[in-house]
């Protein structure tokens, strides 16, 4: 059987990697859409 250069260790390393980076771009995208909705909120409470 051929060995590959990769090991487990190293694909659980990208994909941690890649999940937080994935998690932090969500946080991020909802972050702005929660403060969005805020302000939409105060807005309409000054009418």
């Amino acid at each position: 059987m051929k060995r590959t250069r990769f090991t487990v260790a190293h694909i659980d390393q990208y994909m941690h990697a890649r999940l937080k980076q994935m998690e932090e771009e969500f946080e991020r995208k909802l972050g702005k859409r929660v403060a969005l909705v805020a302000y939409e909120a105060e807005d309409k409470g000054r009418e």
